[in-house]
């Protein structure tokens, strides 16, 4: 994992190994989970989310669960369009 999503949680007492953790275990029912997803969607660009996740990361990051509580209308609809391009036949739109 790289230095710059801890950056994102500057808000949290949360450690370099908890998020990655998290990431490792990709679990969307942890509510961490979800939120880092979010804020990693939020705040990086496409490029920088590509370098920082692997592909299950990236296709649980782009699933409904962390699609729909992205604040940004706009942003959601980029995404699911992403998500439809990349992985259109896997059906990760849980």
């Amino acid at each position: 994992m790289k230095t710059k999503i801890k950056k994102l949680f500057w808000d949290m007492n949360i450690s370099q190994s908890e998020i990655q953790i998290l990431l490792d275990n990709n679990d969307l029912n942890n509510p961490l989970t979800t939120s880092l997803y979010v804020r990693i969607l939020s705040s990086f660009s496409w490029y920088k989310i590509l370098e920082q996740l692997n592909e299950k990361q990236l296709q649980s990051a782009l699933s409904d669960k962390v699609i729909n509580k992205i604040k940004s209308k706009c942003l959601q609809e980029r995404f699911k369009y992403a998500r439809n391009m990349l992985f259109e036949n896997e059906g990760i739109n849980q």
